[in-house]
């Protein structure tokens, strides 16, 4: 039975970008579009919507893959609309409201029933690619100005993407003065002390509380542990920029500033390392956007499936727990990275 939610269409915004070949003054860029169907993180989406990844563009010598799209929107959004499934009713989607549908389905469906269902992992995949066109239109948009800023152009892209890794490489000043390891426990100790807090109850009598937003609230509240910790604030991480309240902008923020090249395919891999004060970043799909963070309170045994259960605090959903209480234990797909702060 398709499960009904009723579509407010007044306010939804339409993202109408022309895309054209603007010189940027701080680089030379060219946009390319170069058809790709190789490492398809959509295949089961793949089997009835043509996905491609065929957009990349062009900084500080690197060609920088853009995010899978449809290969043609409109056609998209018909074959969906035709398609036989019994999740979710598509009788009003269009382009302008998919966005509306996909807060929607994530609101009714958990990452586990997606994971246990091709139908919803079809649907799933959908409203991830519908994203990725409004991300890549706000990159392009970005990029065609005439003096984009790079360090606000370089959070909105794949984490794959060349350029990171280069900066990570050549610019030693994006990298955190090393701290010793006793004032790091001290931090620790109050980072520890604000998440296990405000883990289950968010602290909305300082902060925003970002409660049934489609972005929702875990990387909010992980930036709120990093200052309760001492970590100080600045023009380009503080309250609410994206990099404070989005998951993918914040762990490229803080991936390029710590150098960190820890990438994981399961948390069982990723699990022992952990330590207390880390922070997990979470793509679900494999598909180069982080979707979610997570505080890592204290480590843990091994266990017999062969995960550590280590503790963890974060936000949507609200929880302090063990990752065998919760469903971190399952995830065996996707990619993980560790940010030691």
């Amino acid at each position: 039975m398709k499960k009904v939610f009723t579509m407010i269409l007044s306010g939804i915004m339409v993202f109408s970008i022309t895309i054209g070949n603007v010189m940027a003054s701080n680089e030379n860029p060219a946009i390319q579009y170069t058809e790709n169907t190789i490492n398809n993180p959509y295949l089961e989406l793949n089997e009835i919507i043509p996905v491609i990844n065929e957009k990349s563009i062009e900084l500080k010598g690197t060609t920088n893959p853009l995010y899978w799209e449809f290969k043609n929107f409109d056609n998209a959004i018909a074959i969906m609309k035709s398609y036989n499934q019994d999740k979710i009713d598509l009788s009003e989607l269009t382009i302008h409201n998919c966005e509306k549908y996909a807060e929607e389905f994530e609101k009714l469906y958990t990452i586990d029933e997606v994971a246990q269902d091709k139908q919803l992992k079809i649907l799933s995949q959908f409203f991830t690619v519908c994203r990725n066109h409004i991300m890549n239109k706000e990159i392009l948009s970005l990029y065609n100005q005439k003096d984009y800023q790079f360090d606000e152009l370089v959070i909105l892209l794949p984490y794959t993407s060349p350029v990171i890794e280069k900066v990570i490489n050549s610019n030693a000043t994006l990298r955190m003065a090393p701290r010793s390891i006793s004032a790091r426990d001290r931090r620790i100790m109050q980072q520890n002390r604000y998440a296990r807090v405000y883990g289950d109850k968010p602290n909305t009598k300082k902060y925003k509380y970002y409660q049934g937003d489609n972005r929702g609230d875990c990387t909010n509240f992980v930036s709120q542990i990093l200052v309760a910790g001492g970590i100080k604030t600045n023009n380009t991480w503080k309250p609410y920029t994206r990099t404070w309240i989005n998951a993918h902008a914040f762990v490229l923020y803080w991936y390029m500033k710590t150098g960190a090249k820890n990438g994981y395919s399961n948390f069982a891999s990723i699990s022992k390392t952990l330590k207390a004060g880390d922070i997990i970043g979470a793509d679900w799909g494999g598909d180069g956007h982080y979707d979610h963070c997570a505080y890592v309170v204290a480590d843990g045994p091994k266990t017999s499936a062969g995960y550590y259960d280590v503790t963890i605090a974060q936000h949507t959903p609200n929880y302090v727990a063990k990752a065998s209480q919760k469903g971190w234990k399952d995830l065996k797909k996707g990619l993980y990275v560790r940010l030691r702060i």
